[in-house]
């Protein structure tokens, strides 16, 4: 309901902006005694907050597409050995290569 009031109010939607910033303020305040009080979770929250390039949590990615590419080649073989009755000669699959995906350099070492 406060959604469709914001959206009929230019008013109304200023001063609940307004109120809730008031209230973002009094809760910064709040956590901030309780980082002081030696409450470590509220430490680490405004620790993250106040300089994520350092604290925040961080992952990394990195996919190397030769070692992708010969891991799903082996999951395609054993797929196919499984898939033959005993004693029958094993088949010989070629994959056909794929292109790099989008935002992959193709040198075969992206990150994601």
């Amino acid at each position: 309901m406060v959604q469709v009031w914001k959206r009929r109010s230019s008013v109304f939607a200023s001063r609940w902006a307004e109120a809730l910033e008031d209230n973002i303020e009094l809760l910064e305040k709040s956590l901030f005694v309780r980082a002081m009080e030696g409450d470590t979770t509220a430490a680490m929250f405004l620790l993250k907050a106040a300089r994520p390039a350092k604290y925040r949590e961080r992952y990394e990615l990195v996919v190397n597409d030769h070692d992708l590419d010969r891991a799903i080649e082996e999951e395609f073989r054993q797929l196919a050995l499984a898939a033959i009755e005993p004693g029958e000669p094993a088949p010989s699959v070629k994959l056909p290569k794929l292109p790099p995906p989008n935002g992959s350099n193709g040198n075969g070492n992206g990150k994601l």
